[in-house]
């Protein structure tokens, strides 16, 4: 017969089964989850392409992993690091310029960055900001990766599939990929096509703000050929990154009071001089072309650079002011005005 402290008992026993097996069940979800949560991040994002990684000597996992996730090779820097840790390799990665096939693994890419970059292996250039398209050929000319006269002749007419280049050239713009070749560092084969080198430079452009361009474009009832005009006008009127966005609300500013940009750099270009002064002279402003922005209003009809990353998202996205004159003050840096009387007193300080 049972007792009532065996029934007691029993229920007991069957209570702490319950809750252990309760337990169980929830670790055991719970391992599913995170099972399932690192399975999901260990695989690659679903993109195809090839994609252009600079890896600089002593660049930390943190920063690798950054780089890798916004060029869309791996899904998760958490888990590139862990996964790097795990191997114990990770200060055998090399640096330099690696052309990575995504998708890719983060076995195989482990790997790959552990060897030297088969991009170095090629015919090195650099495209510096704010760069044009006359001072972009000479290295291409000088390493014989291309003469000159074909340089510029792609770079006029050559027929390329992009979103941002599906524009007819204004009749006034000197190159249709003015300010549309990414400064970068690229690495080419002896004997590689001019067209692949070109699709090289434009395909980072790509990577880097195509997608951006276009949505910017759009958002703000624009064109992304004035959008780049604007970023290139930035890029070489700039010098400090934190200014970028300041002197792109100036210009936007100066544009919608009808205000002529009245921007030296523009003035620099239409005299086809490549060697940028701080100031141009009286003279120089005289020179009728329609880059030249002290004589006609609005944007310059194209480009007069190629424009960094900063400079192309200040364009996108620039800062609120007030402010409608700057003067450079020589040291990089500028003072911003709202009247034409501070402005006078800035340049007689600065300039004279």
């Amino acid at each position: 017969m049972e007792t009532k402290a065996g029934r007691r008992s029993s229920r007991g026993a069957k209570k702490k089964s319950g809750i252990k097996k309760y337990f169980v069940f929830v670790l055991l979800m719970l391992g599913i989850l995170i099972g399932a949560t690192f399975y999901v991040y260990f695989l690659p994002p679903n993109v195809n392409g090839e994609v252009s990684i600079m890896i600089n000597e002593g660049d930390s996992l943190d920063t690798i992993g950054t780089t890798l996730m916004d060029n869309d090779v791996i899904k998760s820097k958490q888990m590139f690091i862990l996964y790097s840790r795990m191997k114990g390799d990770s200060a055998d990665f090399k640096s330099g310029t690696f052309i990575i096939k995504r998708p890719i693994s983060l076995e195989s890419l482990n790997k790959q960055l552990k060897e030297i970059p088969a991009a170095e292996q090629g015919v090195k250039i650099t495209i510096p900001e704010g760069y044009s398209i006359s001072q972009i050929s000479k290295p291409f000319a000088n390493s014989g990766l291309m003469d000159k006269d074909t340089f510029l002749a792609i770079a006029d007419k050559g027929d390329f599939d992009y979103k941002f280049l599906k524009f007819a050239k204004p009749e006034n713009v000197k190159y249709k990929l003015e300010g549309f070749l990414f400064p970068d560092t690229y690495y080419f084969d002896k004997g590689e096509s001019p067209k692949s080198m070109f699709e090289k430079m434009l395909n980072r452009f790509d990577e880097v703000v195509g997608t951006q361009l276009m949505s910017k474009a759009q958002s703000l009832g624009t064109t992304p050929l004035a959008l780049v005009t604007m970023a290139s006008v930035i890029e070489k009127e700039a010098v400090i990154s934190k200014e970028r966005p300041i002197i792109s609300g100036v210009f936007y500013n100066r544009i919608k009071e009808n205000m002529k940009l009245e921007s030296c750099s523009t003035v620099q270009f239409a005299l086809g001089k490549e060697e940028y002064k701080p100031v141009v002279t009286l003279e120089d402003i005289k020179i009728n072309s329609p880059y030249n922005t002290y004589m006609y209003g609005g944007l310059p009809p194209g480009p007069i650079a190629s424009p960094g990353k900063e400079s192309l998202e200040a364009a996108f996205s620039p800062e609120t002011t007030a402010y409608l004159y700057f003067v450079a003050k020589g040291d990089g840096s500028h003072i911003f005005n709202t009247s034409y009387e501070e402005h006078l007193k800035a340049t007689e300080e600065y300039v004279n």
